[in-house]
């Protein structure tokens, strides 16, 4: 009995370790304010939507003073937090 709790308690302690290192990469690698801000400070950014011309522009300093400053960007839209840029032009809002 006790070498069976030993062998849990080592099962246990390597998907601890799995874990944090999943949360570990998944931070590591996801997309900053910054890596959006690339596009979107251009206020000249748009796309269609539903035949009418949507603007894409984001007011760095006016996010800055919202309630989602510490969201950030990717905490809302999930579909942009993407390694690769420009991201995928169609996904959720």
């Amino acid at each position: 009995m006790i070498t069976q709790f030993k062998g849990i308690k080592k099962t246990i302690v390597w998907l601890f370790l799995v874990l944090c290192s999943l949360m570990f990469f998944s931070f590591a690698f996801a997309a900053t304010n910054d890596d959006c801000m690339q596009c979107h400070a251009d206020e000249t950014l748009t796309t269609k939507r539903k035949g009418k011309t949507v603007s894409l522009y984001v007011d760095l300093k006016k996010f800055s003073l919202s309630v989602h400053k510490q969201t950030g960007c990717a905490g809302c839209h999930a579909d942009a937090d993407v390694k690769d840029f420009p991201h995928p032009e169609k996904w959720e809002p």
